[in-house]
C-alpha cells in the first residue's frame, strides 16, 4: 500500500488553480433497490448492500441476487472462509457471496439473561488472531466460532466480555496479540477498558469523549478531549493514570482552531482530523493542514464521511452533494448534486465507498458507481 506522501504528486493535475473546480465524472450505472441500505462494501467489483431487512448484491449495474430474512440488523461481516454474514432476526445466516444462498444459519445463537439486552446482535466489531469475530449486545461481547456456528453446536457464540452494568461499548479494537480496547458509555461516562486475550482488565480509566480506537497497524488509536494517543494494551495495569505512560503516548497534532474531534485512519499509516471546522491530513511523516471554510467532518450525524481514493484524494460524503478534495491542499476539485426522488423524508447522506478502482454512491434507495476515477483523479 503507498503512503499518502508517495499519491500527493499524483494530485497536482487533478485540480484547478486556485481551488476552482473541475467538471464531476459521470455515473457508469445507476439502480434504485427495494430498501435503503444501512451498511455497504465493495469487495472484487459487486457491491454488498445489507437493507433493513433484505441484501443485495450489485455489479455492473445487474442486481445478481437478493436475500430477504427477518431482520438484518443493518450490519454484515464477511467472515474468514469467504461467506457474508448478516443478522437474520434473533439469529445469523451466512451467504455464499455469489449466489446469495445460505451456507448456514442458527436462531437463536445466544440467550439473553439480561432485561436490558436486545432481541439481536448489534453488530460485528474486529477479527480476533484466530479468525473468529467479535460481537457486542448491551454491554457484553462475544467471539463467534464459526464451524461452531455451521454446525450448529455448542460455542457457536461465547461471550468473552462483560463490562460494568449498563455500559454499552461503542467502539472496540482486538490487536493481533489478542488485547482488547474499548470505549463504552453510560449516560453521560465514558470509560475505556484495556482486557488482556485471556478477558482479564488490564486497566478501566474515565474519558471524557473518546474517539476511537481505531488500529494503526496494530498500534490502537483514540482521540479524547482534542488529543491523539496512541496505546500500547500490553504496558496497560490496573494503576494505569489514564492516557498516559507507559499505557499510552500522546502523538502531536497541529494546533486548529478548535479542539479536535474525530479522526480516521488512512491507507499507508496517515490519518485525518477534523474538528468541524478544518481538517488535517498526516501522512507518515507529516501534517498537512487546510481550513474548509464550511462543516467537513469525518463522522458523525449530517456530517461528511471522508474516504481516501486508491488514485489519491479524499471523496466525502454525508451530506449532499458528494464532493471531493485534494490531500495536497484540501481544495475542492469537484462536487456532484445527487439527483433522486425515489424515496420520501428525510435522507442519511450521501455515502462514498471505495473498492480498489470502483467508487460506488449510496443515497437513500439509489446507488451508483461514478466513472473516471482513475490515478490521477479524485
Amino acid at each position: 500500500m503507498r503512503s499518502i506522501l508517495a499519491v500527493l504528486p499524483l494530485l497536482a493535475g487533478c485540480c484547478l488553480p486556485g481551488g476552482a473546480s473541475s467538471e464531476p465524472p459521470p455515473f457508469g450505472w445507476t439502480l434504485v433497490l427495494a430498501e435503503e441500505p444501512q451498511s455497504a462494501e465493495g469487495r472484487g467489483g459487486t457491491l454488498f448492500a445489507i437493507g433493513e431487512t433484505t441484501a443485495y448484491a450489485v455489479k455492473d449495474g445487474k442486481l445478481l441476487w437478493e436475500h430477504a430474512t427477518a431482520g438484518t440488523g443493518g450490519w454484515h461481516a464477511f467472515l474468514p472462509s469467504g461467506c457474508l454474514l448478516i443478522g437474520n432476526g434473533d439469529g445469523l445466516v451466512c451467504l455464499d457471496p455469489a449466489s446469495g444462498e445460505p451456507r448456514w444459519d442458527v436462531s437463536p445463537v445466544v440467550t439473553w439473561p439480561r432485561e436490558e439486552s436486545g432481541a439481536a446482535l448489534t453488530g460485528p466489531g474486529n477479527a480476533t488472531p484466530r479468525g473468529a469475530e467479535v460481537y457486542l449486545d448491551s454491554s457484553r461481547l462475544f467471539v463467534l466460532d464459526e464451524a461452531a456456528c455451521a454446525a450448529r453446536a455448542p460455542g457457536c457464540l461465547t461471550p468473552s466480555s462483560e463490562l460494568d452494568a449498563w455500559y454499552h461499548p461503542s467502539a472496540f479494537v482486538v490487536t493481533k496479540g489478542g488485547y482488547r480496547v474499548i470505549a463504552a458509555a453510560k449516560g453521560y461516562d465514558r470509560v475505556i477498558r484495556v482486557e488482556a486475550p485471556d478477558g482479564t482488565v488490564r486497566a478501566q480509566f474515565a474519558a471524557e469523549e473518546p474517539s476511537g480506537p481505531t488500529l494503526q497497524g496494530d498500534h490502537p488509536l483514540i482521540l479524547d478531549a482534542g488529543r491523539l494517543y496512541r496505546m500500547d494494551p500490553a504496558a496497560c495495569s490496573p494503576s494505569a493514570a489514564g492516557l498516559a505512560p507507559p499505557c499510552a503516548t500522546e502523538v502531536a497534532v497541529p494546533a486548529g482552531s478548535a479542539s479536535w474531534r474525530d479522526f480516521a485512519i488512512l491507507p499507508g499509516g496517515g490519518a485525518v482530523l477534523t474538528n468541524g471546522l478544518e481538517v488535517a491530513v498526516m501522512g507518515p511523516n507529516a501534517w498537512l493542514q487546510k481550513p474548509a471554510g464550511s462543516i467537513v467532518a469525518i463522522a458523525g450525524d449530517h456530517e461528511r464521511v471522508y474516504t481516501t481514493l486508491s488514485g489519491g484524494g479524499l471523496l466525502g460524503g454525508g451530506a449532499d452533494p458528494l464532493e471531493a478534495r485534494s490531500l495536497l491542499d484540501g481544495e475542492v476539485s469537484w462536487r456532484r448534486e445527487i439527483e433522486h426522488t425515489a424515496s420520501a423524508g428525510l435522507h442519511s447522506g450521501t455515502r462514498a465507498i471505495v473498492d480498489g478502482a470502483h467508487v460506488y454512491v449510496l443515497y437513500e434507495r439509489f446507488v451508483g458507481e461514478l466513472a473516471g476515477l482513475g490515478v490521477g483523479r479524485p
